[in-house]
């Protein structure tokens, strides 16, 4: 199996880097022992349970893998084998014998293709279920969020994204982990969401990492874009030109064709988020306030979207998104509530 069949689901489920290795009998995953709650591997500590469970998961996958990437080679170097044999010998003998050993070549590569996907397709979502069951485990603190309901196969439907209208001519839209939850008693869901459009060759990303859906209390026919600045990772909106600026700054630029747009966003408005600051994971954050309905689309570098194999889980870019959850989370909220009469 190619990376790009390995990494064609965060449009289709998966986003895992490839590594070729040593072939390691899978009786070695009930022979784990790994030390609770620490765990130390690549100079990397894992004082969290959920940490711990995340990394032995990984390294289980790794190793299954590892495995049929020597088994692909054993099964490739036999097809071979066959058609140099119904070349060479059976040809001067029956022209069916080469026919016959080529046909069986070909029924050998694709009888293990299709094998070894469905093997490999149950083991990663054994690994996926267990890093999204965990990281949502340490995330949602339970006692700032309630009612907390997700599942890696849960997704959004393409219109969900599209009708953000941050990005122009968005085709394909991918999405996992849909969690709905309560926020002071607010539903809010998120999910992991990539958006493209079309290129010269292919597709390109327009949008990468997690997307909230919200209600609120703004009545305008017109929507608010606001975009948080990031670093040169940053993916911007592309569907703007058609909106006013209201305000542009090095950190936050805000596009409007409703005048009134400033009075909407109060004091307690733009406190909360004033607070969601970009940096080298958080890259980028794009805003829609739209009529009762906010989008949020923030853009994550790889080092928090894509599941790791061939290096360490890095806890450092989920405990950053903990603490952003609850910053996007008071922001929502703020656009949710009446402002307190002074």
């Amino acid at each position: 199996m190619s990376k790009k069949d390995l990494k064609d689901k965060l449009e289709e489920e998966t986003l895992l880097e490839e590594k070729e290795g040593e072939a390691l009998e899978d009786e070695v995953i009930e022979d784990l022992e790994i030390e609770e709650p620490l765990f130390v591997q690549a100079e990397i500590t894992y004082e969290e349970a959920q940490f711990v469970e995340i990394e032995k998961a990984r390294e289980i996958f790794l190793k299954q893998y590892k495995s049929q990437n020597v088994i692909k080679w054993i099964v490739s170097i036999a097809a071979l084998a066959l058609i140099i044999v119904g070349w060479l010998i059976f040809l001067d003998k029956s022209i069916y014998l080469t026919i016959g050993s080529i046909a069986l070549s070909l029924l050998l590569i694709l009888g293990y293709n299709f094998i070894i996907k469905r093997y490999l397709n149950g083991k990663m979502k054994t690994y996926f279920d267990i890093f999204y069951n965990n990281t949502t485990s340490y995330i949602f603190d339970e006692n700032k969020y309630e009612d907390v309901k997700a599942a890696v196969e849960n997704k959004i439907e393409p219109v969900q994204f599209i009708e953000n209208n941050i990005y122009k001519d968005v085709v394909q839209v991918g999405s996992r982990n849909l969690t709905t939850y309560e926020y002071k008693k607010m539903t809010i869901q998120v999910c992991d969401a990539a958006g493209q459009v079309k290129a010269q060759k292919g597709l390109k990303p327009v949008f990468v990492g997690k997307y909230f859906m919200a209600p609120n209390l703004y009545k305008g026919d017109e929507p608010i874009i606001i975009y948080l600045k990031g670093n040169e990772k940053s993916l911007p909106p592309t569907n703007i030109e058609h909106l006013n600026v209201i305000s542009d700054d090095k950190v936050m630029a805000v596009y409007s064709n409703n005048e009134a747009a400033s009075k909407f966003l109060t004091k307690p408005i733009m406190t909360a988020l004033k607070k969601i600051k970009t940096d080298d994971v958080l890259i980028d954050v794009a805003i829609a306030i739209q009529k009762e309905k906010t989008f949020v689309c923030a853009g994550y570098d790889d080092t928090l979207m894509v599941l790791p194999l061939e290096h360490p889980f890095d806890p450092k870019p989920t405990k950053n998104y903990k603490e952003d959850l609850e910053k996007f989370s008071e922001f929502i909220y703020a656009l949710n509530t009446k402002p307190k009469k002074e």
